[in-house]
């Protein structure tokens, strides 16, 4: 776990720090940390951790558990592109900070990701489609950003309300109400349809 969450760091985010992140870079179900686990595979510390949008206080920790938490910080700058190597990460809270630029499509490489939380930002641009390959996300905030372009579709984005995407006025795209792409056509359709069916009526 690596939580800083609600200090007053500022600067760019730094990649030398997601660098030596070795632990999160690999996935290996049979490791075992023969110094600091528990007879019973659970670390015997306890830590309080904000994950889905609720804190709660976590007394025994499953090894395999791990989540990077930065949120509530004063950091810049653009996330690091590395921060997609880093595929052991459960849950990425970087939300209430002050970061720029582009979302990275390396983050599409997070495959075991449950939640991920870039919210309240100054993030520009598309949502990388890359996303829609994240299987194993059960929450994903990106609201009060300055996001544009459709949404991706297919898996998991068919679970995500509103609420993930509040405060972007570019986005397009299921579930919001602008159509994007095949759904603006539709629309465009349905609405020409409706205007012939009233003419025919009037004659």
């Amino acid at each position: 776990m690596l939580d800083l969450s609600s200090n007053a760091f500022t600067e760019n985010l730094p990649t030398d720090l997601f660098q030596h992140l070795k632990a999160m870079r690999t996935v290996d179900q049979t490791m075992n940390s023969q110094h600091y686990e528990g007879t019973d595979g659970y670390y015997q510390d306890s830590v309080a951790v904000v994950s889905k949008g609720f804190e709660r206080e976590i007394v025994r920790i499953l090894y395999l558990y791990t989540v990077i938490d930065l949120s509530s910080n004063k950091f810049g700058g653009q996330i690091p592109s590395i921060t997609g190597e880093l595929i052991a990460v459960h849950i990425l809270n970087i939300s209430h900070n002050g970061l720029e630029g582009h979302i990275p499509s390396s983050l599409g490489s997070l495959s075991l990701v449950e939640s991920l939380d870039l919210s309240s930002n100054h993030l520009v641009g598309e949502i990388p489609a890359q996303f829609a390959s994240l299987t194993s996300l059960e929450v994903f905030n990106l609201s009060y950003n300055h996001l544009e372009g459709c949404i991706p579709q297919g898996n998991q984005f068919h679970t995500f309300d509103n609420n993930s995407y509040e405060g972007n006025d570019g986005l397009r795209g299921f579930p919001l109400s602008k159509g994007c792409g095949n759904d603006s056509v539709s629309e465009t359709n349905d609405t020409v349809s409706g205007l012939n069916d009233e003419e025919s009526n009037s004659e």
